[in-house]
């Protein structure tokens, strides 16, 4: 499950098919993400700190994001026009515009399969009700975890979330996934 990926292919698509990226409808959920970099930083500073020891500790980036905020950041990275709000199903969006893909995967040599599915699995599915607008009473029951607990032991770091979402792209980009 990658929804980085699965948002980034949803926004490199519409911009294959010449349309621009559409905000969600209504609010979004907050949530915490956890960069991988990050993640693993934190497993070396469990492995080496005593304050560690026989402990379970919460690791997020340090901020919150809103799903709103990650669109604009994905509209600025691949050069194209952030939409007004509407609403649609991001999975049947992306299998909309699954035909772009093989022509876009040949027309960039991207590294990335031909076959959509193969790339992004059951992940947009899952994030599915991402681009469903959410009522107010749900907007705080995603996973919002406290990391205070780590900051005691001694762990510093933290990642801002934009900055994570724009490396994520900009990787794929770099590794020929996204054109």
């Amino acid at each position: 499950m990658n929804w980085s990926l699965a948002l980034a292919v949803f926004a490199a698509l519409r911009r294959e098919a010449g349309l621009e990226l559409p905000m969600p409808d209504g609010l979004s959920g907050i949530f915490e993400m956890c960069d991988s970099d990050l993640l693993a930083e934190a497993a070396e500073w469990a492995f080496a700190s005593p304050a560690a020891r026989d402990e379970i500790f919460n690791i997020t980036n340090g901020d919150v994001f809103a799903l709103h905020d990650i669109f604009p950041i994905l509209a600025e990275e691949l050069g194209m026009a952030l939409g007004a709000p509407m609403p649609f199903d991001l999975p049947a969006e992306l299998a909309r515009l699954a035909p772009l893909w093989p022509g876009l995967v040949d027309r960039h040599g991207l590294a990335a399969p031909r076959d959509l599915g193969a790339l992004l699995g059951a992940t947009p599915q899952i994030i599915g009700a991402w681009s469903e607008s959410m009522p107010p009473e749900r907007r705080l029951m995603s996973g919002i975890s406290s990391t205070i607990k780590l900051r005691k032991a001694g762990f510093a770091g933290c990642a801002d979330s934009g900055e994570v979402v724009r490396k994520y792209v900009r990787r794929y980009r770099e590794l020929r996934i996204l054109p």
